[in-house]
């Protein structure tokens, strides 16, 4: 009876009491039937059997998995299965699979991981922060993000230095969203990647978690050599300037080399703004006279 509906699954009037038919014999012993009209090349069928398999509850979906290692059958129809059986499915086997699977595959497991998110894989998540697969990495950070998991924040950091800039990007953009302090020091230093939308996202993510205890660390990214990274590390300092962050700034400059003071207030002078000249401004009654001369020529600049 399986063959005799299937067949019927491309005509026009029979189609939908066909679709019954097979929805009613869907068991454990028929299962291999399905599978196999699964690889159909006509779509009616294919997407039918889909369908069928998606509302049937009659069946264990975890063998659907088995199907990712057959190129014949169409990655997009397992998706649809799968999207409508993900309660009866350990999340720890759709992580497990991806080492396993090629591109396309993986695709459809972390949407599927995403769409139904569950807090019991984050030990996976985080163990996987290292893959060799630089596109794995990245979407293990993104799941960092989407599960705001912060025991998995220090592997995350890391990948901050990740030679591939799409795995630096997400792992800016997951610490801004995680607000991580304790990403601050390694977020300034990231200020010098050669890829701008990489800086941007240091940018925003610094301006995020708005801590003006990376001050020190954004004066020591006001003395490199490349004009972005200083650019950038007052574009942050703008953002978090408050009267203390500047005269912490102020401080942290004390010590320094001339130039390197001629450059932060040439940066900050530049940038200007309402809240850095109210912050200067701030600074002219401070009773240390290296504050005040260092505020005049900020506001000169």
């Amino acid at each position: 009876a399986i063959h005799s509906m299937i067949e019927l699954l491309s005509t026009g009037g029979a189609r939908r009491p066909a679709l019954d038919v097979l929805e009613s014999l869907v068991s454990e012993e028929t299962l291999p039937y399905y599978f196999a009209a699964l690889e159909s090349r006509d779509p009616s069928v294919g997407n039918g059997i889909a369908e069928v398999l998606a509302k049937s509850r009659r069946y264990d979906p975890v063998q659907l998995l088995d199907l990712f290692s057959n190129p014949a059958v169409p990655k997009a129809r397992i998706e649809a299965i799968l999207s409508e059986q993900m309660e009866k499915l350990p999340p720890r086997l759709l992580i497990t699979l991806l080492a396993d699977v090629g591109k396309e595959a993986r695709s459809v497991l972390f949407r599927l991981i995403e769409q139904h998110k569950d807090r019991s894989i984050v030990p996976q998540v985080v163990s996987r922060l290292n893959h060799p697969d630089w596109w794995v990495r990245q979407h293990m950070i993104r799941l960092v993000g989407d599960f705001e998991a912060v025991e998995g924040v220090p592997g995350v950091i890391e990948q901050l230095d990740d030679e591939n800039k799409s795995v630096r990007l997400e792992a800016a953009r997951v610490l801004g969203i995680l607000k991580s302090t304790e990403a601050i020091p390694a977020l300034c230093r990231r200020l010098v990647d050669e890829d701008l939308k990489v800086r941007t996202a240091v940018i925003d993510a610094l301006t995020a978690i708005h801590d003006t205890s990376m001050v020190p660390h954004l004066v020591a990214v006001l003395k490199n050599e490349s004009e972005h990274a200083r650019r950038g590390a007052v574009e942050v300092l703008n953002e978090v300037v408050t009267p203390d962050a500047v005269k912490d700034l102020v401080s942290a400059l004390r010590d320094e080399d001339w130039w390197v003071r001629v450059r932060a207030a040439d940066a900050l002078g530049s940038l200007g703004g309402d809240r850095v000249v109210d912050a200067v401004v701030g600074l002219l009654d401070d009773p240390d006279d290296f504050v005040r001369r260092y505020a005049v020529e900020i506001l000169n600049t």
